[in-house]
């Protein structure tokens, strides 16, 4: 193999990096409300209203810290982005509603009429999830098509020195299983992707969906650690 003529692909390789691939799996753990014990026969109309908005308030917070996310996050397909921040927003709205309700009750058993609408919204059980799961699948995908990018360029160069008379056999051949591993990934994130954008509180079993999709993204990171282990012997083979 001549070495020199295929030195610069050293540099391309360098180009590529994956670090980011672990931060973007990172799945914030879905939060849970604080469970307070309460003697609820002995609870007043105030009490009552008062752990209520604090219930709210932390929904509320939860909520906000979701649409602050996708609001900086340049990675996020533009459908996804709008799907996430209607329901997010339409969440906030909702627990304000209910809030203002709570608050104008005048008695116990309104109060806790009410307090029972909660789970109704679906903060916990669904809102959170689905923009954990989709915002991590968007940003896996952004990434996955910077490293196609990067792969299309070292083939093009692989193939140049290829038609020079250089050996490249064992290159092209890290660069095929490379290519055969994001193949991989593209197809099960396409698939993730479709799902999670089609669920909503009614679908049947959502928690399914969205235990199917976390074991999904520790395969699509088993895979990106697959090419990385290509690109660094392509790198080796290079110098």
């Amino acid at each position: 193999m001549q070495l020199k003529k295929i030195a610069v692909l050293s540099a391309l390789v360098s180009s590529l990096t994956l670090a980011s691939v672990s931060a973007a799996l990172a799945d914030n753990p879905t939060p849970t409300p604080n469970a307070t014990v309460t003697a609820r026969g002995a609870e007043r109309l105030p009490d009552i209203q008062a752990r209520v908005d604090k219930r709210i308030s932390r929904r509320i917070d939860v909520l906000n810290k979701l649409v602050s996310r996708l609001g900086s996050d340049t990675h996020l397909a533009a459908n996804d982005k709008s799907l996430l921040l209607n329901e997010d927003q339409n969440a906030i709205s909702s627990l304000n509603s209910l809030k203002a309700k709570i608050d104008a009750d005048t008695t116990i058993a309104d109060a806790r009429t009410d307090e029972a609408q909660l789970p109704t919204i679906h903060v916990y059980d669904f809102i959170v999830p689905q923009n954990h799961r989709l915002i991590a699948v968007d940003n896996l995908q952004a990434l996955a098509a910077k490293v196609g990018t990067s792969l299309t360029n070292i083939q093009a160069k692989v193939t140049s020195l290829q038609g020079q008379g250089t050996d490249v056999s064992a290159i092209q051949a890290l660069l095929t299983d490379a290519n055969s591993k994001l193949l991989t990934i593209n197809g099960q994130l396409t698939i993730d992707e479709r799902e999670l954008s089609a669920l909503t509180p009614t679908s049947s079993n959502p928690a399914a969906t969205f235990t199917q999709v976390r074991q999904d993204l520790s395969s699509v990171k088993t895979e990106f650690s697959g090419i990385k282990t290509d690109m660094v012997q392509i790198k080796a083979d290079a110098q």
